[in-house]
């Protein structure tokens, strides 16, 4: 990680001219999404992304819950239709040396319509771009949940200062550090959503966060139930015991 004392590479970008006629457009649970990675390192890249159900995947480790990491080759594509409304396309990966360039490409039906090639240097690099928006609000018998993540205040001086990790509990009720290893190791960016529907009530909503480097930046944690914020909490370091709230 001695990398990370290396200056902010001026080959880091976020284009989102390509496709969608120019913008970011957004799309629908109908169209197809898809993840990409290429990166320079012969070693490869490893890292994590929200997978078609809106939860947390990544590339593992050789043992399963604990070893090293499994590094995926450049060129990595991953394509899906989305099960749910609202959606949030999210990757952050590493390069194996953490040295060489990574580029992040997201997809929509063949359409390039977001990219970035290392973030904040080489070696390193994150994307966050919400895919297909949607306003409408649960039930009381069935309330759509939410979480967000928000960053303030950043220190540029800070190694991943616009970036944060963390774990929360799923639809399922599962945590997220114990159904993915690397759910600590990897910064995701301001602005992340997870909303979901829970698999039963009542359902106790859960989540610690951080900013990715101490004191980096300002997190703040909301809590939403049918798009109404039902709880807050802001901190310059780890927001421990984890923020909850229980749904009836």
């Amino acid at each position: 990680m001695l990398s990370c004392q290396k200056s902010l590479s001026v080959e880091t970008h976020d284009n989102g001219t390509e496709g969608g006629n120019g913008t970011d457009s957004t799309g629908t649970t109908k169209d197809t999404f898809t993840y990409e990675v290429i990166t320079k390192d012969t070693g490869g890249w490893y890292g994590v992304w929200v997978d078609e159900n809106g939860d947390l995947a990544g590339t593992g480790l050789d043992s399963g819950s604990y070893g090293t990491a499994i590094y995926f080759k450049s060129g990595w594509k991953y394509s899906f239709v989305p099960k749910q409304s609202p959606f949030q396309m999210m990757m952050s990966v590493d390069s194996k040396y953490y040295t060489d360039d990574v580029t992040i490409n997201f997809y929509t039906n063949g359409q390039l319509v977001k990219t970035r090639t290392n973030d904040p240097i080489s070696g390193f690099s994150k994307l966050l771009w919400n895919a297909v928006e949607d306003t409408a609000a649960g039930t009381v018998q069935d309330p759509l949940l939410t979480y967000e993540v928000l960053l303030s205040n950043m220190d540029t001086s800070k190694f991943e200062s616009d970036g944060w990790w963390g774990g929360w509990a799923n639809k399922n009720g599962d945590n997220t550090f114990t159904s993915n290893p690397l759910a600590m190791d990897f910064a995701i960016p301001s602005g992340w959503k997870y909303s979901f529907h829970a698999a039963s009530l009542p359902f106790t909503m859960s989540m610690q966060t951080s900013p990715y480097t101490k004191e980096g930046s300002t997190v703040t944690l909301n809590f939403y139930v049918n798009n109404i914020l039902v709880k807050t909490n802001s901190s310059n370091d780890l927001i421990y015991p984890p923020l909850t709230y229980t749904v009836q």
